[in-house]
């Protein structure tokens, strides 16, 4: 798509690319999430943030980006990730050959004061190639082009019998809402105007359908 005089590639993996600044935009990863369900005794598996930083790696076989801007919630709860998953955050921040930045998100407070040997730059805003990057909304008076996550939005397709919720990206006036990027996330149903854009996420293909 065409979105404030640059060219993004809307990945049906969730995330966003952008081959002028080679950089990959990704929103709301959440990784650890698994150890916070288990700290209240939800038993959950733990391969899903391991299945999510596996993605990116794909990605970047394929693209070959050289920067990925995580736009909040790069982590879900810093109290309840376990020393051992820290230092493997830790080895695969080491072991990239791009740089990681987060655009720092509602569940990212204290996560660079807790962790400052972690290899990632952390900032309140972003920008790319003049689009304003933030995690939720832009200020009220900003006028600009914007790229955001913290929604986690999805649109339901439905008729009288059956009904499909897809992860999607959601066009709202000049701000462009990426998917949440964890596979262990929820999502919140949107209802767009007949004026916004939404691509839902289905099966490896990226489709507009508003």
């Amino acid at each position: 798509m065409e979105f404030g005089g640059q060219t993004l590639r809307l990945l049906p993996e969730k995330a966003i690319f952008h081959e002028a600044s080679s950089t990959l935009l990704v929103a709301d990863m959440h990784l650890g999430k698994e150890f916070s369900f288990q700290s209240r005794g939800i038993p959950v598996p733990q391969l899903y943030s391991e299945y999510d930083l596996s993605i990116i790696e794909k990605l970047n076989k394929a693209w070959g980006f050289e920067r990925v801007i995580v736009l909040g919630d790069l982590i879900h709860d810093e109290f309840s990730l376990p020393k051992a998953f820290v230092q493997k955050i830790g080895c695969w921040l080491d072991a990239k050959n791009f740089e990681v930045v987060l655009v720092a998100g509602n569940h990212d407070r204290h996560l660079k004061k807790k962790n400052p040997q972690w290899r990632l730059s952390v900032r309140s805003l972003g920008d790319l190639s003049g689009i304003h990057l933030v995690h939720d909304q832009p200020a009220a008076d900003f006028e600009g082009y914007s790229i955001g996550g913290h929604l986690h939005p999805v649109f339901e397709l439905k008729n009288r019998v059956d009904r499909l919720i897809f992860p999607c990206f959601w066009l709202k006036g000049r701000h462009l809402t990426l998917p949440s990027f964890g596979s262990l996330t929820g999502g919140e149903k949107i209802r767009p105007s007949g004026k916004d854009g939404v691509w839902i996420v289905h099966n490896g293909k990226t489709q507009l359908i508003n």
